[in-house]
Formats: structure tokens, C-alpha cells, sequence
């Protein structure tokens, strides 16, 4: 999961946290490209609620009856939910919380 966080969290396509999440899961979970492209608006502290792009992504792709699961790992794993809040503490880079993001789906599906 590494690797494909590297891989479009910034990369080539300039995908932003929301985004590369969305990218990673695209076949497993029939994402369409528009709706990658519609995430383009939730990275950098935009998601609903201040969330972290990758963990709003996350959730937008869970069953709903996961979401607080989910939601108490990623918090675990980066000290808050909340975008700002995670980057002002500087300690996980936004590509590790698409990586944990992403993680945290993977053991659910």
C-alpha cells in the first residue's frame, strides 16, 4: 500500500490526498474517473468536516456500518480527523495518512 500511495498521491496525474485514495481502490471498487476528478475539491483540509482528504475518500467508499471503526483507527494512527490538525502536529505526512487510509479499508473488505 506503500507504493501505490507514492505512487499518485503527487504523482504524475497530481493527484491530492482525496484523489489518490479514490485511484488506489478505482477497480476494486468501480470508481469512476469523473468522480476522482469530483475529489479534486475535497485535498488539502477541503473535505466535509474538516477531515483528512484520504480518510473522507475512505469513507465515501466504506459500508457506513465501518465508518466508526475507520474513524477510530485513522485517529489512532494520526492523533486527529481533522486535516489542519494533523499537519500542524507535522508528525504523518499526507502521504502516510493516504497509506493509513487505505490500510484501514483494505482490512475491512
Amino acid at each position: 500500500m506503500k507504493e501505490k500511495a507514492q505512487r499518485y498521491f503527487h504523482g504524475p496525474e497530481g493527484y491530492n490526498c482525496a484523489q489518490a485514495v479514490l485511484k488506489i481502490f478505482q477497480e476494486h471498487k468501480d470508481v469512476l474517473e469523473e468522480t476522482i476528478e469530483e475529489f479534486s475539491a475535497h485535498g488539502g483540509g477541503r473535505a466535509p468536516h474538516g477531515y483528512c482528504g484520504a480518510l473522507h475518500s475512505v469513507l465515501y467508499l466504506a459500508d457506513e456500518s465501518l465508518h466508526d471503526s475507520i474513524k477510530e483507527a485513522f485517529k489512532t494512527k494520526t492523533g486527529s480527523l481533522n486535516c489542519k490538525r494533523i499537519r500542524v502536529k507535522g508528525k504523518v505526512p499526507c502521504v502516510e495518512c493516504v497509506r493509513i487510509a487505505c490500510e484501514e479499508l483494505q482490512k475491512k473488505i
